[in-house]
């Protein structure tokens, strides 16, 4: 895989990685935290096909989480438009570790490093470097 298709794909994965723990703060549940998650990404994503958008007044963690995930899936369908398909799952792989990294940074702030987390970004970091 071409080190630019490694950018992208732990570009994409911190953006996927991060709107759900933004979503999560943002009080809503359910329905219609899809439906604000989805209206978000829709507008995130309106302004490279259409150029405007009003944002309303969305809560700043659901509008948060929105614009993150817009731009993964951007990036991610960016991605997955010009990888080889030999690399598809190469790439897949990738982006999910690079989300459980994620995830797992937010964990260490509210809980602190322990040595099994440490261990789990050792591990994640080798999968990273095996995969590129």
């Amino acid at each position: 895989m071409s080190s630019n298709f490694f950018k992208v794909a732990l570009q994409a994965g911190v953006l996927f990685a991060v709107w759900p723990i933004l979503m999560n703060r943002s009080g809503l549940t359910g329905n219609p935290m899809a439906f604000v998650f989805a209206l978000i990404c829709f507008l995130t994503v309106l302004p490279f096909t259409m150029g405007q958008v009003n944002w309303g007044i969305m809560s700043v963690w659901s509008v948060s989480a929105g614009i993150f995930a817009g731009f993964g899936l951007l990036k991610f369908a960016n991605l997955l438009g010009r990888v080889p398909k030999e690399q598809v799952s190469d790439v897949f792989v990738l982006v999910l570790v690079t989300q459980v990294v994620v995830a797992a940074i937010y964990k260490v702030t509210l809980t602190g490093l322990t040595l099994k987390t440490a261990l789990g970004f050792i591990g994640a970091i080798i999968v990273a470097i095996l995969l590129k």
